[in-house]
C-alpha cells in the first residue's frame, strides 16, 4: 500500500504514462544507413552537425570549444586516446520528426554503442511527449514537435565541479551539460558535452526543444511571481532572471528520465510500479542533497533571516536548476505535466513557484538537510 500511494503522487498524466505505458516498445523508426569515422574525419561529422552559433552559446563551456579545435585529442580530463564520430538518420513515426543524429566518443569507450544507447534514450522522450500530448484531454494545447532535430553529442570526460573560491558565482563551466537553440521554426539543434549525466541532460534539451518551456516562459502571471522571488530573495544572476521555465523543464526531464531508469529495471509489468517508487525516493533524496550541498558550499554568498539567500549569485540557471527544483519537488509532481496539456494550469503553478520558493520551512530544511547520510554518488538527476 505504501508503494501505491507514493506512486500516485507522481501525477494524473505522468503517473498513468509511468503505470500503463512506460514498457511499451517504442514506435518503429525508418533509419538511413549509418557511418562512423576517426581523427580528422570525426570532426568533420561533428561540425557538419552543429549549427552555426551553438559553439559560440555563452551556455558552451571553453573545454568544449578547446575539444573541437583540437580534433578531440584531448581535453582537461580526456587522454590523447582518438575519437570516433558515429552518424546517423532516422524518423520518430508517431511524431513524425527527423532526428539527424552525430556522436563522438573517445575509442577507449563503445562509440557505436553510446550511439545506439543515446538514440534510446531520444525514443523514449518523444514517446513521453507524445503521451503526454495526446492524454491531455480536450483543453490540451500540443507539444510543439519540430520538423527537425540535429543532436549532437560529445563524450568529454570533465566533470562537473564547484568553483575555485567558496563563494564565486556558478557558471556554465561549473554546471551546464548541453544546450539547445532554435535555429528555424521548424528545427532544432542540440548539443550535450559531457559524458556525466549525458541521458539525463539530453531529455532536458529535447524537452526544450519540444518547445513545452513556453508554457511557462510566455505566461504573464510566471513572470509576475519571478519578480516577487527576486525581490524578496534578493537575488542576483548574470543570466538575468529567474527563468521559472528552466525549473519546469528540468522537473519534468527528471520525470522522464526516473521512467527511464525504473523500465529498465522491471522486468515485467508487475514490477513496475515498485520500480518507480524506488527510483523517486532516489531522485527525491538526490534533489536536496544537491541543494543542500550548494547552498553550504557557498552558491549563496550569505544567508539572511529565516534562511532566505542573500545576493545570491550564479552565471547559469542554478536557482531554477537546484533550488527552484527542490522547492517545487514535493508539491508539483501533478502540476508539471498538466501545465504542458492545459493552458489554464500555467496561473497555479505560477502561484505554486511564488509559495514554495518564499517559505521559509523550504530554506530550513535544505539548511538542515543530512546531507552527509545521501550516497554522494550521483543518481543521474542532477544537472
Amino acid at each position: 500500500m505504501e508503494n501505491d500511494d507514493s506512486v500516485g503522487k507522481l501525477g494524473s498524466v505522468a503517473g498513468l504514462w509511468a503505470m500503463k505505458h512506460a514498457l511499451l516498445t517504442p514506435a518503429s523508426s525508418s533509419s538511413s544507413a549509418t557511418r562512423s569515422a576517426d581523427g580528422d574525419a570525426a570532426k568533420a561529422i561533428v561540425e557538419d552537425h552543429l549549427s552555426p552559433g551553438i559553439l559560440v552559446s555563452r551556455y558552451v563551456p571553453d573545454f568544449v570549444q578547446d575539444c573541437m579545435r583540437r580534433g578531440f585529442a584531448a581535453t582537461a580530463a580526456v587522454s590523447s586516446s582518438a575519437w570516433t564520430a558515429t552518424s546517423s538518420v532516422w524518423t520518430h513515426e508517431r511524431t513524425g520528426v527527423r532526428i539527424r543524429q552525430c556522436s563522438a566518443s573517445p575509442s577507449s569507450r563503445s562509440p557505436r554503442e553510446d550511439h545506439d544507447a543515446l538514440r534510446g534514450v531520444m525514443e523514449f522522450i518523444l514517446e513521453f511527449m507524445w503521451y503526454l500530448r495526446e492524454h491531455g484531454g480536450p483543453a490540451s494545447s500540443a507539444a510543439a514537435f519540430p520538423r527537425e532535430l540535429v543532436v549532437s553529442t560529445l563524450a568529454c570526460d570533465v566533470p562537473r565541479t564547484f568553483p575555485a573560491r567558496r563563494g564565486d558565482p556558478l557558471g556554465p563551466r561549473h554546471l551546464n551539460g548541453g544546450v539547445c537553440t532554435f535555429t528555424s521554426r521548424d528545427v532544432r539543434h542540440v548539443l550535450v558535452y559531457r559524458a556525466q549525466h549525458m541521458p539525463k541532460v539530453l531529455m532536458h534539451e529535447l524537452v526544450h526543444a519540444c518547445g513545452v518551456g513556453s508554457a511557462v516562459s510566455g505566461s504573464s502571471s510566471v513572470v509576475l511571481a519571478e519578480r516577487d522571488v527576486m525581490r524578496e530573495l534578493r537575488y542576483a544572476s548574470a543570466s538575468g532572471g529567474l527563468h521559472a521555465d528552466e525549473a519546469f523543464t528540468e522537473i519534468l526531464a527528471c520525470h522522464a528520465h526516473m521512467f527511464w531508469r525504473a523500465t529498465g529495471k522491471a522486468r515485467a509489468r508487475d514490477d513496475l510500479r515498485g520500480a518507480v517508487f524506488e527510483e523517486w525516493l532516489k531522485d527525491t533524496l538526490y534533489v536536496m542533497w544537491d541543494a543542500e550541498r550548494r547552498l553550504y558550499l557557498g552558491v549563496c554568498r550569505a544567508v539572511a533571516d529565516h534562511f532566505r539567500p542573500a545576493l545570491m549569485r550564479e552565471d547559469t540557471h542554478v536557482m531554477s536548476y537546484l533550488f527552484a527544483k527542490a522547492a517545487l519537488w514535493d508539491s508539483c509532481l501533478d502540476r508539471v505535466p498538466a501545465v504542458i496539456v492545459r493552458e489554464r494550469e500555467a496561473e497555479r503553478f505560477a502561484d505554486l513557484y511564488r509559495r514554495r520558493l518564499l517559505a521559509n520551512d523550504f530554506w530550513s530544511t535544505i539548511r538542515d538537510f543530512p546531507a552527509s547520510e545521501i550516497p554522494s554518488t550521483p543518481l543521474m538527476t542532477g544537472l
